[in-house]
């Protein structure tokens, strides 16, 4: 199998495995009329798609498409994040798709398209305590009062750190945690 197909797979495999969530921030969307949004982490591109399926005026993905420790995605070196890229890329092709190969820790682009602000963030990038914390903190202060903080990962065996990172969030900002389908949550934002 070339690495191509193997990436191909894996897109297919996330696609038909997170479907049961991929409808869960775009219901949101069409039922609040919301227009802008950031995604924090897009992997296969298969949740952006979702998104897109709205009304949405404009969705920005962050992802730097860069190897990690604790690799749980089947990508093996630097080539597969590469084709991953790519292949994601060639699915993203929307006209109201920005992407932004960078880590969330660079929101230049987004402190510059923010001037009244998004109406959500689904953050799904690194999955550690310090980098959910940090993305949440960061990333809130763009989206506009009615807008939705939301996230993936929420109560996963796998991922305590981000559990314990969305309740001190939700905890400091007084917010109530909506839990969905396949550990997607979301908060309404104040």
């Amino acid at each position: 199998m070339t690495r191509e197909e193997r990436i191909l797979a894996i897109i297919e495999d996330t696609d038909k495995n997170f479907a049961p969530y991929y409808d869960f921030l775009p219901s949101l969307i069409r039922e609040r009329g919301y227009q802008f949004g950031i995604e924090v982490g897009v992997f296969c591109g298969g949740h952006a798609l979702a998104i897109l399926e709205t009304d949405v005026r404009m969705l920005v993905g962050i992802d730097p498409y860069e190897m990690f420790e604790n690799n749980r995605l089947g990508l093996n070196d630097q080539e597969d994040w590469d084709c991953m890229h790519d292949t994601a890329m060639g699915r993203l092709t929307d006209k109201r798709y920005y992407h932004l190969r960078k880590y969330s820790d660079d929101t230049d682009f987004i402190a510059r398209h923010s001037q009244s602000g998004f109406d959500f963030v689904f953050i799904d990038g690194l999955h550690t305590y310090e980098q959910v914390n940090k993305d949440l903190d960061r990333y809130s202060k763009f989206i506009r009062p009615g807008g939705v903080v939301a996230c993936h990962d929420y109560d996963h065996p796998h991922f305590p750190g981000v559990t314990m990172a969305i309740r001190e969030f939700a905890a400091k900002h007084g917010l109530e945690i909506v839990i969905g389908p396949l550990y997607a949550i979301y908060m309404d934002w104040v």
